[in-house]
């Protein structure tokens, strides 16, 4: 196997780290060993494999975290497989000191070698058609009068449309889902989800 190539754009993402700066440099390490290629996406460390993206090295205030993109078809033989936010399909493996990612590193190793395997066999995620999601009606009427929000919407990923509906229903009132759906213009534009990734 020929020596993973490291990015300076994850070199970079490292460095500028306000926390966990050591603790994604090994996750770096253990992601690389398995052989998988690296980039950045949504930008975050993102590795792949046969072309798809597997898994990406998410940092945050009280921990950090491998999410795998297929988490939710992967065994979890020690149940440490965490559901992420609204989404379906995605899980984390969180950390939140070094010392347990170097105690666990094994465990990590087989996790990453379970989600590999997925796309090695070409398993697919189930698709969630936005058709199926009870579309509020403020955005339905947001769409009749501004065709650069409805064609933004239109052009995400189906799973951050259905993110942004989750996020506009939770609202009780129509006036709130109406701030919401205001407010997310800017990240809608730029092809994000509703948590700016």
């Amino acid at each position: 196997m020929n020596e993973p190539k490291k990015t300076s754009a994850v070199d970079g993402f490292i460095r500028s780290a306000k926390k966990w700066q050591d603790e994604m440099a090994l996750l770096r390490e253990i992601l690389l060993d398995s052989g998988m290629e690296e980039t950045v996406k949504w930008r975050h460390p993102c590795y792949m494999h046969k072309n798809h993206n597997v898994a990406i090295i998410q940092d945050f205030k009280e921990y950090y975290a491998i999410l795998f993109v297929k988490g939710v078809l992967m065994d979890d033989p020690h149940q440490l497989l965490i559901p992420v936010g609204e989404s379906a399909s995605q899980r984390q493996l969180r950390f939140n000191n070094l010392e347990t990612l170097k105690e666990q590193q094994e465990i990590i190793q087989r996790y990453i070698h379970i989600a590999m395997i997925l796309e090695e066999k070409g398993t697919k995620l189930e698709s969630t058609k936005i058709e199926t999601l009870e579309m509020p009606t403020e955005l339905l009427e947001r769409f009749e009068e501004d065709n650069v929000y409805e064609n933004a919407f239109r052009a995400l990923t189906p799973g951050r449309q259905k993110a942004y509906i989750f996020h506009f229903n939770k609202a009780k009132k129509s006036e709130t889902r109406r701030l919401r759906i205001d407010k997310a213009l800017p990240t809608i534009l730029e092809g994000l989800g509703p948590n700016g990734r």
